[in-house]
């Protein structure tokens, strides 16, 4: 890998994990009135960086955008699946490196030699 790349990747990590900071942050002062939201809007912003970001301060605060339209609503029901699939990753990732032996029944070592596909 490029150094230049390793570079850019831990600066948009950087930024990403910036924007969810300042989510959680805001969502703790202004709670949205559905509870999941507390969760799934700082999680979104790990995927959307900026984007989601900026979602959030257009449609997603409390007592900002309280009615949305069809296309708000959209983006945001899928914003749930999208934090689910991030929440799910980190916990299989965390879970494969300090736990090995979970990929055993997904064939590491033997079907599947490199442990990228077995994860």
């Amino acid at each position: 890998m490029p150094t230049w790349l390793t570079a850019v990747s831990v600066a948009s990590l950087a930024v990403a994990l910036a924007c969810g900071v300042w989510i959680a942050v805001d969502v703790v002062r202004r709670p949205p009135r559905m509870r999941v939201m507390a969760v799934v809007w700082p999680v979104t912003a790990l995927f959307g960086s900026v984007a989601a970001l900026w979602f959030y301060r257009c449609h997603g605060r409390a007592g900002v955008g309280d009615d949305p339209t069809m296309a708000v609503s959209v983006g945001k029901g899928a914003l749930h699946c999208g934090a689910g699939c991030t929440l799910g990753d980190v916990v299989a990732e965390t879970t494969a490196f300090l736990v090995p032996s979970v990929l055993v029944p997904f064939g590491y070592p033997g079907l599947l030699p490199d442990r990228m596909f077995a994860v």
